[in-house]
């Protein structure tokens, strides 16, 4: 029995190419062109590699650490007001 057998989990196929073109990343996104562009804008998403003077292609794993990201953050429920004390809880310094 190996590894992944004893922890239950099982390996994840990559896809059979590399690069991924645009129209494929809006696919596996389910979004519009002009909200992959605003994701990128916002550096939410990665800037795709240019290849030729206008093709733009994306490295199919930054796509799926994007979803992995997406749907994990969605998981978590630790409000922004429990993550970093608010500055009035904090100790002065002493001298």
């Amino acid at each position: 029995m190996n590894s992944a057998e004893l922890m239950g989990t099982r390996p994840v196929p990559a896809p059979t190419i590399d690069w991924l073109e645009k129209a494929d990343v809006m696919k596996a996104l389910g979004v519009r062109e002009h909200v992959l562009n605003e994701l990128i804008a916002d550096g939410l998403f990665p800037e795709g590699v240019t290849f030729g003077k206008r093709e733009l292609r994306w490295q199919w794993e930054d796509v799926a650490y994007f979803l992995l990201h997406q749907k994990v953050a969605s998981r978590l429920k630790v409000s922004a007001t429990e993550a970093e004390p608010e500055a009035n809880t904090r100790r002065p310094k002493q001298s």
